[in-house]
C-alpha cells in the first residue's frame, strides 16, 4: 500500500498541484519555482553532505560506529532525490528532511525500527596493527630478494 501512495498518488498529487499553480500563478513562475527549488536543492545537499561526511569521520577516528550519521547521509540523498524531482509536495518533502531537527529525528525513528534487525559485531583494535608484521616469534627478517637463473 505504501508503494501505491509513493509511486502513483503522490507524483499524480504533484502533477495536480503543479498544473493548479500554473493556472493561478502563470505557467512561468511555476516552472522558475521547480527550477530554483531544483537548484537550492542541490547547493544545500552538497554542503549538508560535507557536514555529514565530516561526522562520520570523525566518529570512526573515535573509534565509534557512525550508524546515526550513515542513516542522516541517506536522508539528505533521499531528500536531494525529492528536490530535483519536479513538483511541489515532493520540494516540501525535501526542504523537511534537509532541516536538522527533521532529520535527526527520521534518523531516530529509522534506526529505532531497525535495530533489531542487525547484529552488531565489535573487533578490539588491539588485535589490528597498522605498522609492519610481527610474527608470534620475532624471527621474521625482511629483506630484498632476486630470483637468480640457472647458468649465472
Amino acid at each position: 500500500m505504501i508503494y501505491l501512495f509513493l509511486f502513483i498518488i503522490l507524483p499524480l498529487c504533484d502533477l495536480a498541484l503543479l498544473v493548479y499553480l500554473a493556472i493561478k500563478i502563470s505557467f512561468l513562475y511555476t516552472v522558475l519555482t521547480v527550477l530554483i527549488t531544483g537548484f537550492l536543492g542541490i547547493f544545500f545537499i552538497k554542503r549538508q553532505g560535507r557536514a555529514t561526511f565530516s561526522r562520520i569521520q570523525s566518529s570512526l577516528a573515535n573509534g565509534n560506529i557512525p550508524t546515526l550519521e550513515m542513516v542522516q547521509g541517506l536522508i539528505l540523498l533521499a531528500a536531494g532525490l525529492l528536490l530535483v524531482t519536479p513538483g511541489v509536495i515532493t520540494d516540501g518533502i525535501g526542504v523537511l528532511l534537509l532541516l536538522p531537527p527533521v532529520r535527526y529525528g527520521a534518523a531516530k525513528l529509522i534506526i529505532s525500527r531497525f535495530k533489531n534487525r542487525f547484529k552488531v559485531i565489535n573487533i578490539a583494535s588491539d588485535h589490528l596493527r597498522s605498522g609492519p608484521f610481527i610474527s608470534p616469534d620475532r624471527n621474521t627478517i625482511d629483506g630484498e630478494w632476486e630470483e637468480e637463473k640457472p647458468g649465472k
